[in-house]
Parts: structure tokens; C-alpha cells; sequence
């Protein structure tokens, strides 16, 4: 991510993130809100992969939002705060697939450093891992495509529960990833 891809995306920029191999957010005010197509999000099968690296641990007392498109099409990933046991929770078509335990993604996050997170997910069927631990094995919960048109880097669909740290990449795939996929962006070993 440069500022240039930024704004020939036509992105609303929020504060005054830094632009270097990426996107440095600084966890108050900033973020990027992306105007996509409907299409986009818009699948029954779909993987995101997303690098980040949190300046943040897994038990940060805050709410911090990685990624959110519009309320009511709600695809997203969130890390609440203690009151909240610090789950990672994972949002697709607008449905709470997980709250993913803090015991079971804990030892994998990596503090001011890469992280990996791939979700793969059908309809009662998704998987996720992050830097190659499997931390999500085939959820049940039944989901539908959704069709949002804003995306939202950094912050939740409120324009708030920042994100404090670098974000790299963010990729959609309307098939869905197997583990060995990941691992090749985990390792960077997978060609663009």
C-alpha cells in the first residue's frame, strides 16, 4: 500500500496515517474507508488474507477493529477488550461466525511483528488461521453473501475501535483458501 494506490482508489483518508510499504494506523484517529464494489464481497465461498502488525498484544484492554465494511452486510474482524475475554471475532455476511477463544490464538499473535490471519468460509463451514496455527476448524454457523460497498481498514463501520499499528496487505478471494494456500503467505512463498 503507497498514499498514490491510496487515492487513485478514491479512499477517504482518516487522521494522518503514514503511507511506507503499507499503512501505519495510530490506534485514535486513523483509518482508511474504502468505496468498493458490490460484487466484491459478494460470495458464497470467500477468503481474506490480511498482514498486520499490531503494536498491541492480545489482552490490550481496548476494542480494536482490523477490518469492518458497512453495518447490516457486515464482513469484519475485531479484537474486544478484557471485559470482553479478548476474543478475535470474525464476521461474515453480516453473522458472528466465532469468538475465538483467547487461549486458542494467543500463542500465534506476534506483537510489532507479521501476522498472517487467512479466513476461508462457506456457508457452516470456515476455517482461519493465523501464522500457520489453525485457530478456527470448520465453524458450523450458516452465513449468506452480503453485498456492502464500504470498507473500512483500521476502525469499525462507526469510524471508531481503532486499529494501532501497520497494515500491509488486505486480499479477497471468492473461493475458498486450504491451509497449505495460507502457509504460502505466511512464508511469503505465494506469487501476487
Amino acid at each position: 500500500v503507497t498514499e498514490t494506490k491510496v487515492e487513485k482508489a478514491k479512499v477517504t483518508v482518516n487522521g494522518t496515517p503514514t503511507f511506507d510499504d503499507g499503512v501505519t494506523l495510530n490506534g485514535t484517529t486513523d483509518y482508511l474507508d474504502y468505496d468498493i464494489w458490490a460484487e466484491e464481497l459478494n460470495s458464497a465461498n470467500i477468503s481474506i488474507v490480511i498482514v498486520f502488525y499490531p503494536d498491541f498484544d492480545y489482552d490490550g484492554d481496548d476494542d480494536y477493529c482490523i477490518f469492518d465494511t458497512e453495518s447490516g452486510k457486515r464482513f469484519a474482524v475485531v479484537k474486544p477488550d478484557n471485559a470482553a475475554n479478548n476474543v478475535l471475532s470474525v464476521y461474515l455476511g453480516n453473522t458472528l461466525i466465532a469468538d475465538i477463544a483467547e487461549a486458542t490464538y494467543s500463542d500465534a499473535w506476534e506483537v510489532g511483528a507479521k501476522n498472517v490471519l487467512t479466513i476461508s468460509g462457506t456457508t457452516g463451514d470456515t476455517d482461519a488461521w493465523l501464522n500457520g496455527t489453525q485457530i478456527l476448524t470448520a465453524d458450523a454457523t450458516a452465513w449468506s453473501a452480503t453485498d456492502p460497498i464500504e470498507l473500512y481498514i483500521g476502525a469499525d463501520n462507526a469510524g471508531a475501535n481503532f486499529f494501532d499499528g501497520k497494515i500491509t496487505k488486505f486480499r479477497v478471494f471468492q473461493n475458498l483458501l486450504s491451509e497449505d494456500e495460507h502457509n504460502l503467505y505466511y512464508n511469503d512463498t505465494l506469487t501476487d
